[in-house]
């Protein structure tokens, strides 16, 4: 299993998290492939991980991000990293292109619509 759309989830609980995987699902339906696959695993002591197909664009996979930490209608406290592949040269600069990138939430920026990356590794 390609592992190139990687989240990693610390808190909440399952069925939370599961929840808003199905919403961001729901909301997005009309601009994903139908037969594009996300896999939820619990890892046990509030550790979550989700796996999305290579074909989920890098501004979905942020946007999914984005969504899972500040989920419609759920209150939890988590903590959410992702580790993709650059491929959009319209949100990377061209030296990150094609490179693992760590995506990630700074808790003190409360502007909701903005990942931020590193280097993943």
């Amino acid at each position: 299993m390609n592992t190139d759309n990687l989240i990693l989830i610390k808190g909440g609980s399952f069925n939370d998290v599961k929840k808003a995987l199905h919403q961001w699902i729901e909301i997005n339906s009309d601009n994903l492939d139908a037969l594009l696959k996300f896999y939820l695993y619990d890892e046990g002591k509030g550790n979550y991980i989700i796996i999305a197909e290579e074909e989920l664009e890098n501004e979905k996979f942020n946007s999914l991000i984005i969504y899972l930490k500040y989920p419609d209608d759920i209150f939890y406290d988590i903590e959410i990293e992702g580790y993709t592949t650059a491929h959009d040269e319209k949100i990377y600069p061209q030296e990150a292109l094609n490179k693992r990138l760590l995506i990630y939430l700074l808790e003190e920026y409360k502007e909701y619509d903005i990942c931020f990356c590193g280097n993943g590794g």
